[in-house]
């Protein structure tokens, strides 16, 4: 039995592998020769998917109770996303209302790298806004992010 790539060493001769492929694609292969010299090949292309959990609310409340409606920022796990490169907010005309560029993720929202619904320090009015973030991963993957938050007072 010839694996290729050759995942586990110490089993490289036998019917059977368990792998972890790296994330995108590997082609794997295996060819078998029986005790007579024939032989006999396959492949397959393996893909994998790799979760890229981010968190971005949809909504917001200046005026809310609880904390966290307060504000819209990204949540993420710090041990897969090394940070965000940008985040964008804007008004329903494409004016920008919001930026942050550059800053760290954490398991508690940073207020200092979240919108409050403000703009220039006045109070926005209530009405559906577009986002934009590039949020880079351990694994120096690039992946952007867009949708819509509505904010209500």
């Amino acid at each position: 039995v010839i694996w290729q790539p050759v995942v586990d060493t110490a089993n490289a001769n036998t019917l059977s592998q368990t792998f972890t492929p790296p994330g995108g694609q590997t082609q794997i292969s295996v060819t078998i020769i029986d005790e007579n010299g024939c032989s006999a090949s396959d492949q397959i292309l393996v893909v994998a998917r790799i979760s890229r959990d981010v968190y971005i609310p949809n909504a917001l409340n200046p005026e809310s109770d609880i904390p966290d409606n307060r504000y819209v920022g990204i949540f993420a796990d710090p041990d897969k996303v090394a940070g965000v490169t940008q985040f964008m907010i804007f008004d329903r005309w494409g004016n920008k209302v919001f930026e942050r560029s550059e800053f760290p993720i954490s398991l508690d929202l940073d207020t200092n790298v979240a919108w409050d619904g403000t703009f220039n320090g006045e109070d926005m009015s209530p009405g559906v806004f577009s986002y934009f973030a590039e949020v880079v991963f351990r694994d120096n993957v690039k992946q952007i992010y867009k949708g819509e938050i509505v904010l209500i007072r």
